[in-house]
């Protein structure tokens, strides 16, 4: 939390995620038609960014949200398939993922994904655990939120899912 009340520093792309909010919403949805990321990340920073008085540490606290989201999702998920002290052993694991404190605080779509990829994955848990088609919508839509972005996921997020299923056994 320190680094989000101390330092203004971006790099790369984190200044391109600020430098994209400034525009209005039409054209950043234009902008990222011909980008191979959605407008989907974007939108909702901005309106974050907006909400919080335009600070540059408004947009990391928008990827630490959605990293305490995820923190919620693999409680309950790891919980209703565990029990608690494998999720607690879960939530642990993650938080000493140093690659996860690097992707906390950076002003893009990382830990957006991975709350995306793990709801997903708890969802569809549940829905076959419960054989109910109910859950195969919201599958589908939280899927379809998380395929904007690219590799960090096959070599973060996956390993991640891994480690807690292991953890948990």
């Amino acid at each position: 939390m320190a680094v989000l009340g101390s330092t203004e520093n971006l790099w790369y792309d984190e200044a391109y995620t600020v430098a994209m909010i400034q525009h209005p919403v039409r054209e950043i949805v234009e902008i990222t038609s011909y980008d191979v990321h959605s407008p989907f990340y974007y939108i909702l920073v901005k309106g974050f960014y907006l909400l919080c008085g335009q600070r540059i540490q408004a947009v990391k606290m928008f990827s630490v949200l959605f990293l305490v989201l995820f923190e919620v999702v693999i409680k309950y998920a790891v919980s209703a398939i565990w029990d608690k002290r494998a999720a607690l052993y879960s939530l642990l694991l993650v938080l000493a993922l140093p690659s996860v404190a690097v992707q906390a605080v950076n002003c893009r779509m990382y830990t957006m994904g991975l709350f995306f990829v793990g709801l997903s994955v708890a969802l569809s848990y549940c829905g076959v655990q419960i054989r109910s088609a109910f859950m195969v919508p919201f599958y589908v839509v939280l899927c379809s939120r998380h395929v904007c972005s690219y590799i960090y996921y096959d070599f973060h997020v996956f390993p991640v899912f891994d480690s807690v299923c292991f953890c948990a056994v």
